[in-house]
């Protein structure tokens, strides 16, 4: 019964951390981008994709666009034409989801003129600098101990990829997990299996006291 109660504490505990997460994310990330490859300029707003039209930050990151802003324009298929095949912003620009990216042009690429207005603005009003992943999330489980997960020392070992999106959603509310998953290697327990980092069933390595 006690070992029932704690894998019940521990459930909610992760999820609630992840709920956090997610919106930690959400406010500690994005921003407006401005590209300048394959056509100057096209800005790219976070704050319509995600907070207006509701688009989960896992439809773009990773399997079109790394976290790492503007990364993609160092790829060699970063074209006019990689777009028109459905890569990258084609995805879903592509004349059923969202307007064609072969047509509209000017609906993203305002030119040298807009780009540089923006980066005269810039100059007046930085943007704050964020990080690309939320900090430490804190969560206290009644009778469990606080939790305490650290994005920063996570990162000192793996990538964002290493857990998005094939482990945890990053969609608020997107991942559902249990202990039973977990200690099968699921979700935390891909890694906290004993061998990479502490197994999953040792409590107290991550609930303080």
């Amino acid at each position: 019964m006690k070992q029932l109660r704690r894998s019940l504490l521990f459930s909610m505990t992760i999820m609630i951390m992840m709920f956090i997460a997610a919106q930690a994310f959400a406010e500690g990330a994005g921003g407006e981008i401005y590209y300048t490859k394959p056509l100057k300029s096209v800005l790219f707003s976070h704050k319509l994709h995600a907070d207006e039209l509701g688009l989960s930050c896992d439809m773009c990151h990773f399997k079109l666009f790394d976290m790492q802003a503007l990364a993609a324009q160092e790829n060699p298929d970063f074209t006019m034409d990689s777009l028109y095949k459905g890569k990258y912003c084609g995805a879903c620009h592509d004349g059923k989801m969202a307007f064609a990216s072969n047509t509209q042009c000017a609906r993203c690429h305002g030119g040298v003129k807009e780009y540089t207005a923006a980066m005269e603005r810039e100059k007046k009003n930085p943007t704050p600098k964020r990080s690309a992943a939320p900090g430490p999330l804190v969560y206290n489980p009644k009778g469990a101990g606080k939790v305490t997960f650290s994005h920063e020392s996570h990162l000192q070992a793996f990538t964002c990829k290493n857990c998005h999106s094939g482990l945890f959603s990053m969609k608020q509310g997107g991942s559902k997990m249990k202990m039973d998953a977990m200690y099968s290697g699921g979700f935390c327990g891909k890694c906290h299996n004993g061998k990479i980092a502490t197994d999953a069933t040792e409590c107290a390595k991550c609930h303080a006291q």
